[in-house]
């Protein structure tokens, strides 16, 4: 293959890419709670499709292109995922698929924000406004439902290194 061919074949696959995970995927600021009790907030982007080859697509393209990804099969259903997370990891699939996206633009640059934030400060620094902000507008338009403004004093104003929702409505 000449250099216009290999450079359209990578552009069709990275084109496939951004489909998919425009229309199977999700950005997400997940938190969860360490075995210390320390809330942690990670970035991700996960896909998922009951097509193991649809699958074994995606951690191809990522692969080739120098992006590490998680498979995983989840539940008896038969329902496998593909995953991104951590600070590093999701700054390069967005660096790659951003510029490409539209429905998931909106997310995307929120969690580009988050990113971007967290890496140039201090590390293990206490999660502050910034964070708060990306997190609750993420949440917002995945539709994930609202928190109380106790859990969110809990978490962000008395000790804001424990992030505990409480999203019981």
């Amino acid at each position: 293959m000449d250099n216009l061919q290999v450079r359209l074949s990578k552009d069709f696959k990275l084109g496939w890419l951004v489909c998919a995970i425009e229309s199977e995927g999700s950005f997400q600021l997940a938190w969860g709670r360490r075995t210390d009790g320390y809330i942690q907030i990670v970035p991700r982007v996960n896909l998922g499709n009951k097509d193991q080859a649809y699958i074994d697509r995606v951690a191809s393209i990522c692969h080739d292109n120098g992006i590490p990804c998680y498979v995983q099969k989840r539940n008896s259903a038969g329902m496998k995922y593909v995953l991104w997370y951590g600070m590093k990891r999701v700054l390069r699939l967005l660096d790659l698929i951003e510029p490409y996206l539209a429905g998931k633009k909106d997310r995307a640059a929120i969690l580009r924000q988050f990113v971007e934030y967290r890496l140039s400060g201090v590390r293990n620094r206490p999660y502050g406004p910034t964070e708060k902000d990306c997190f609750l507008r993420l949440r917002e338009l995945n539709g994930a439902g609202r928190i109380s403004t106790k859990g969110l004093k809990l978490a962000f104003e008395r000790n804001p290194n424990d992030y505990t929702p409480d999203t019981a409505r």
